[in-house]
């Protein structure tokens, strides 16, 4: 192994006192680096180096000593026991290192404002943490090179702020890990020599997900699309939210954990809460990872999530929050999102996050491999599949700062809306590849699906309700209550007769009178009408082509997608917005 620290000798090397014959055949060499203790196997073990930070806590160590050991199998309760005692045997060798540590942290945190990110972008340029030979480093494109620096200092008037990668310890997703700075430059040199493209890339993921994940063929065409999309998310104005929803036992889990191993900078969360999203997004750069939620199926009964995932599609939308310090923040919270969940959100209160997402629903299969085995390796026939996404996750890492830079093309899609917002980032990262097509044509599927759930909406029902009453009543004055009676006919429920402002349905949970008043006037233009009744109350529309155009809308049409590149603005045009500006 390469060793970063030029500082390391003899005198790094652990001790390793009287160990047995078989802890002799498995580990090289045990020794200090800058700040890390670095493990080195046995190379005809086929295993990967260890590099555990050193921290103040001895018993924190052990902690992560364990569970990097388990990562590579490596349970037995005796050999644990060996690698405490070394550590305890070179317990001075490590306070020593500590001390140096903090002293030199200390002096170069004095005065200064250090800000510790996983990605940063300076003039145009994208710094990425990555963890090289065991330190800790930001990875960016130098003029076609990939080289490393330890953090990028700037100075505003007499203040200095230091960002810095982020410590491996702090990591809320597996970091970055390459053996040494010659590793990091050959997955760089085969983008470089266009041996790598979008398209190799696709086709290498489509091969692995359909070993791993039971569906249809558009569905795991557009999981291998999200993974790599994830890699690109910073760059543009808005990303699709995507949810799939099943039963326990029916693979959304797998599905959790595919994205887990390869999209970027995957943080998966349980029942997720707002703060820990804050923590993860910060608020130095939107797009700071691929958030994972399992248990989703509460997110709309939490108003504050609802807030966030209904700003966090859109690039630049911030959410303020007061810290313990009094001061205001500003907390990013756009990024790609994907849901799992037993069920989907009720379509009434969380019609607006509804709208931002994909859904997708689950079945039961056979797949050929378990994703758990390779997340968590215990058989060793599965060592070398985890080192295999590895490698992809390396390489996707690596064509994101190698191709970062370069302009994306604005194209013209056919969608309008909404639909153009969620799909036009997808495609215009396979415009002009051999998949462009392919692509077009998941989507097409995907929306068709998507317009089929809205022409079984609730707005739907009102709509063809409000239509229905114009006949009887030409001039747009409808009586409420009769607009409910005909809502409550198509909506398929029960009727609690002791509660006469409510219905329980299946599809969209309990509806309320009032709701019902405010998709009619916030939705659909409703005034309150001038015609006056003790007994009844009406509202008003003063246009039925109007309601039509609604009506028109939530009805299901055949969506097509063809991508093309937008032509340049002829000179007529520029002249008038400079003459309006």
């Amino acid at each position: 192994m390469t060793n970063t620290d030029d500082s390391t000798n003899k005198d790094d090397d652990f001790n390793l006192g009287n160990t047995s014959g078989h802890f002799k055949s498995l580990v090289n060499s045990i020794k200090c680096s800058t700040k890390s203790i670095i493990i080195t196997f046995n190379p005809s073990l086929m295993k990967e180096d260890i590099n555990l930070t050193i921290l103040p806590k001895w018993n924190d160590m052990k902690v992560n000593l364990k569970r990097e050991l388990e990562k590579l199998g490596l349970r037995d309760e005796i050999i644990l026991n060996e690698f405490y005692r070394i550590l305890n045997l070179n317990h001075y060798k490590i306070v020593k290192r500590i001390g140096l540590i903090e002293k030199e942290e200390k002096k170069e945190t004095k005065g200064k404002d250090i800000i510790k990110t996983y990605k940063v972008t300076k003039n145009k340029t994208l710094y990425e943490s990555v963890v090289v030979g065991g330190d800790v480093f930001l990875a960016f494109n130098d003029n076609g090179k990939l080289s490393l620096i330890p953090e990028i200092e700037e100075h505003q008037g007499e203040e200095k702020k230091v960002i810095k990668p982020m410590d491996k310890d702090r990591y809320a997703s597996n970091a970055y890990i390459f053996r040494d700075k010659e590793e990091l430059e050959k997955y760089a040199a085969a983008i470089i020599e266009k041996k790598v493209t979008i398209d190799t890339i696709f086709k290498k993921i489509r091969l692995l997900v359909a070993k791993f994940i039971v569906h249809d063929g558009y569905v795991l065409d557009y999981l291998v699309a999200l993974n790599i999309i994830s890699y690109f998310q910073d760059l543009f104005a808005t990303v699709p939210y995507t949810m799939f929803v099943s039963d326990n036992g029916n693979g959304k889990s797998a599905i959790g954990n595919f994205i887990e191993l390869l999209a970027y900078r995957p943080v998966s969360m349980t029942d997720p809460t707002v703060a820990n999203i804050f923590r993860v997004f910060g608020t130095l750069e939107a797009g700071q990872c691929t958030l994972i939620l399992d248990e989703a199926e509460k997110i709309d009964k939490d108003k504050d999530m609802m807030s966030i995932l209904k700003t966090g599609y859109e690039n630049g939308k911030k959410v303020q929050r007061i810290n313990q310090n009094g001061d205001q923040e500003h907390f990013h919270t756009f990024g790609l999102k994907v849901m799992l969940a037993e069920r989907a959100p009720n379509p009434i209160t969380a019609k607006g996050v509804l709208d931002r997402i994909f859904k997708f629903s689950n079945y039961i299969g056979r797949p050929e491999l378990d994703i758990k085995e390779v997340k968590i390796v215990r058989n060793p026939n599965f060592i070398k599949i985890r080192e295999y996404f590895e490698s992809l996750r390396k390489l996707l890492l690596a064509y994101r700062i190698m191709n970062y830079h370069k302009p994306i093309v604005d194209i013209q899609t056919r969608l309008d809306g909404r639909n153009n917002e969620l799909c036009k980032p997808i495609l215009q990262v396979f415009y002009n590849t051999e998949l462009q097509e392919r692509i077009e044509n998941v989507l097409e599927i995907i929306l068709n699906e998507k317009q089929k759930s809205k022409e079984n909406s609730l707005e739907k029902i009102v709509l063809d309700s409000v239509i229905i009453l114009f006949d009887k009543y030409p001039d747009g004055n409808l009586p409420f209550n009769e607009i409910w009676d005909l809502v409550i006919e198509k909506s398929n429920g029960e009727r609690d007769f002791f509660k006469n402002n409510e219905y329980h349905t299946e599809r969209y949970g309990t509806i309320y009178k009032k709701t019902i008043s405010k998709i009619l006037r916030d939705k659909f233009g409703a005034k309150d009408s001038e015609r006056r009744s003790a007994k009844i109350s009406y509202v008003y529309f003063e246009d039925r082509e109007k309601i039509e155009r609604f009506l028109d809308e939530y009805k299901q049409k055949d969506v097509k997608i063809k991508c093309s590149e937008k032509s340049e603005p002829n000179e007529c045009n520029e002249y008038d917005i400079e003459d309006l500006l």
